[in-house]
């Protein structure tokens, strides 16, 4: 699908806070790029002789040097240090330095970056760009946050004009995260990501989840990336095309970057479901660096179960990458079987002081077994929809009903089966285990049994009754998109 985009950036104050977002007027009508370029009378040069340039009104001198050094800092960051290209030279603006502007049409909070045209002197499908920020900032947090985000932009262009949208936001969030540093600008569209856990993760809509998916990322970077940005650069530098469909897309790469890090997709999207209950005030330390950061609306929304003569029943109606969380008593280790091509489950152990224990164990296949730590007074169960047929350039957003029926006091049948997602389908009933998370890396599985946390990873577990899980799948139509 070709996509011309313009990416702007609001900034609105909400109960106190400051919540910056994204706006791609083509989808939401934000605000019509149709004046190309702003006029200006003022130009500043780079500090350091970066290949950029600061353009504005006159009287503006003051302002063009806070945003000139807010622009040096951040391109030192994310290209020179980070790695990310820099944006292609594009001979407006009285030379062929990337231009960055004061635009007096733009409020307080909101900035833009907007594509200029293809670059013809490479054979993949970049663009040029440039940048708009407005006259005035909350303060200098607020302006070196939004000018990573936007910088960002400008190297995704550079890379590929026609990806996801959803994904630019998304990535450009995390680069504003690890570059801006500034907690109440990159974290303002976690409450709308969280709050709708059962859209598909490339959702693009009227609020900020787009910008709050970027949460993702930050489990990419932290389990699997030491902390850097390098494996969601990769995404975009492997999935540059030639062509004007944009295959390869960001997922279309993805399996590939998990395995070389012995990681399945299927595991990769579990885990993280699991991740997003450890924010706000679950936070415990072992999960997101900052979760415990983003207060009480980052809270994901999870379905308290309570055993009824020995049963439960989960569902749920779940886009692309769409999760559920379940909250049920401890009953010991879970032994389960499905019949669910889309549907991941995994499980956490709880202690009392809300603190993960023992591992995250996944399951994907027919049949298995959970070893729930001793320790635990709770489990979290998470749905995952996990369709590796999915495209996201397709926007088929429709649910499907997942329902998963739990009994306890069951042993579970073994057969030939795909039981942890690795494709292996051993038939041995034993659900792979993804080791507790140990910030900032979440460590890789072994393939001997050993004991942790009182289980054996093999799926031989301590005493406790069993539980039997199905799931069944059921269709329903497409969703409005809301």
């Amino acid at each position: 699908m070709v996509r011309a985009l313009s990416f702007i950036c609001l900034s609105v104050l909400a109960t106190g806070v400051a919540d910056a977002a994204c706006l791609t007027p083509l989808r939401r009508q934000a605000r019509p790029i149709a004046s190309g370029r702003p006029a200006f009378s003022i130009t500043v040069a780079s500090a350091t002789g970066l290949p950029f340039v600061v353009h504005g009104p006159a009287g503006s001198t003051a302002t063009l040097n806070k945003i000139r050094d807010a622009a040096d800092a951040a391109w030192q960051a994310e290209i020179v240090q980070g790695g990310w290209p820099a944006p292609p030279p594009d001979n407006n603006g009285g030379d062929n330095k990337f231009d960055i502007y004061i635009d007096p049409s733009l409020g307080e909070g909101e900035a833009f970056v907007d594509e200029d045209g293809n670059v013809t002197s490479t054979a993949w499908n970049d663009r040029m760009s440039f940048m708009c920020l407005p006259p005035t900032f909350a303060d200098d947090a607020e302006l070196k946050s939004l000018v990573s985000h936007e910088l960002n932009h400008a190297s995704q262009y550079a890379l590929d004009g026609i990806e996801d949208d959803a994904f630019f936001e998304q990535t450009a969030t995390l680069v504003e995260k690890l570059v801006g540093k500034d907690v109440e600008t990159y974290s303002s569209g976690i409450e709308d990501f969280q709050k709708n856990p059962a859209r598909a993760l490339d959702f693009f809509g009227d609020d900020l989840f787009q910008y709050g998916g970027a949460l993702w990322l930050m489990f990419l970077t932290e389990a699997l990336d030491d902390g850097s940005d390098k494996l969601a650069k990769r995404l975009w530098v492997d999935g540059k095309e030639n062509g004007q469909t944009n295959e390869p897309d960001f997922l279309d790469v993805l399996p590939a970057i998990l395995h070389d890090k012995g990681w399945t997709t299927a595991r990769f999207f579990a885990t993280f479901a699991i991740w997003r209950y450890f924010t706000g005030a679950r936070d415990d330390g072992a999960h997101f660096e900052e979760g415990g950061l983003w207060g009480s609306g980052s809270l994901v929304p999870v379905g308290k179960k309570a055993w009824t003569k020995g049963a439960a029943v989960l569902d749920a109606s779940l886009s692309p990458l769409g999760i559920a969380l379940f909250e049920l008593p401890a009953a010991g280790p879970i032994a389960w079987t499905a019949a669910n091509a889309d549907g991941v489950v995994a499980a956490q152990a709880i202690d009392a002081a809300g603190k993960a224990v023992g591992d995250v164990l996944i399951a994907d296949g027919a049949s298995g077994t959970f070893a729930i730590d001793g320790k635990a007074k709770s489990v979290v169960v998470a749905l995952t929809r996990v369709d590796e047929t999915y495209d996201p350039d397709d926007d088929a957003w429709d649910a499907v009903k997942i329902t998963v029926k739990l009994t306890v006091g069951e042993t579970p049948k073994t057969g030939d089966v795909d039981v942890d997602g690795d494709g292996d389908g051993d038939g041995d009933g034993e659900a792979t285990a993804t080791p507790a998370p140990v910030k900032p890396a979440v460590a890789e599985p072994t393939a001997t049994s050993t004991t942790k946390n009182g289980c054996n990873t093999n799926g031989t577990a301590l005493a406790w009754p069993f539980v039997i899980l199905v799931a069944l799948r059921l269709r329903r139509t497409r969703t409005e998109r809301s």
